[in-house]
C-alpha cells in the first residue's frame, strides 16, 4: 500500500478548491475535508488488504488440504473467497460469539427465551 502524505492531502484540497470555484477563505475547510477523504481512503485500503490476506490464508489451507496440487490456484482462490464471504455472513447474522462454536450456550440470553420458559411453565400447570 502506498504511503499517504501531506502532499496527497494538498492535492485533494487543491481539487476541492478548484471544484468550489476557487473561493478564497476556504483553505482550512478544504484542507480538513481533504484530510478526512484521504483518511477514509487509507481505512478502505487497509480493510481490502486485510480481507485479501485472510482469503490468501484460507486458499493456502485449501491447497494444503488437497495435497498441494499444481494448477488449481484459481479454484482454490475462488473457494477461499466463498468461504470468507460465508464466514462474514455468519458473523453478521449470528454475531462473533457463534463463530467456531457448535453449541448455542455461547449465544447471549434472549429475552424471548424467558417468555418461552414462562409459557411452558404455565402450560404445565394448566
Amino acid at each position: 500500500m502506498k504511503q499517504k502524505s501531506s502532499n496527497d492531502i494538498a492535492k485533494v484540497a487543491y481539487d476541492l478548491w478548484e471544484k468550489g470555484g476557487r473561493q478564497s477563505g476556504k483553505e482550512i475547510e478544504n484542507w480538513l475535508v481533504a484530510e478526512k477523504l484521504v483518511m477514509e481512503q487509507i481505512k478502505s485500503e487497509c480493510g481490502q488488504s486485510k480481507r485479501h490476506d485472510e482469503i490468501r490464508k484460507i486458499a493456502y489451507g485449501i491447497w494444503e488440504k488437497k495435497g498441494k496440487p499444481i494448477g488449481q490456484d484459481l479454484d482454490n482462490w475462488l473457494e477461499a473467497k466463498r468461504t470468507f464471504r460465508q464466514t462474514m455472513r455468519e458473523r453478521r447474522y449470528h454475531g462473533p460469539w457463534m463463530m467456531g462454536h457448535g453449541d448455542s450456550s455461547q449465544v447471549p440470553p434472549n429475552q424471548n427465551d424467558d417468555n418461552k420458559k414462562e409459557e411452558e411453565t404455565t402450560r404445565g400447570n394448566a
